[in-house]
């Protein structure tokens, strides 16, 4: 079962996620803010991380940052659910190593397919850069 984190400070937003995910077959666990999302990272190492942008704390972009940086979640695919629609930010989001951009308010059975077919992607990259 894949694991799925939720980095977000809009409570409905991480009841509906996780209950759409859990039953879509995801082990889901949820924080509210950077700090939160970073302890519960490295407590559960998801398999995918769902992250906002706007928060109270630190913004998303500082959690970004801090996951790259850490080698446990350097190739950990990282998506980004935000109001924000500028393209600076979606260009902001994906040179900080974000794999997708997805806009609110979404669709989600978008969200499951983005989900499933990055960590698929990643469960491949990850099988072929192991060292042999």
């Amino acid at each position: 079962m894949s694991k799925v984190l939720i980095i977000d400070d809009d409570p409905e937003l991480r009841t509906l996620m996780t209950t759409f995910l859990t039953a879509k077959g995801f082990e889901v666990s949820s924080a509210k803010n950077g700090a939160e999302g970073l302890a519960q990272a490295q407590a559960d190492q998801p398999d995918l991380i769902s992250l906002d942008i706007i928060m109270p704390g630190m913004d998303g972009f500082a959690v970004i940052q801090q996951l790259r940086e850490d080698p446990a979640f350097r190739d950990v695919p990282i998506m980004v659910l935000s109001a924000l629609t500028t393209p600076d930010t979606h260009d902001r989001a994906i040179d900080a190593g974000v794999r997708t951009v997805v806009t609110k308010p979404f669709d989600y059975r978008e969200i499951v397919f983005k989900i499933r077919a990055l960590i698929a992607s990643n469960s491949l990259f990850t099988a072929k850069t192991a060292p042999v």
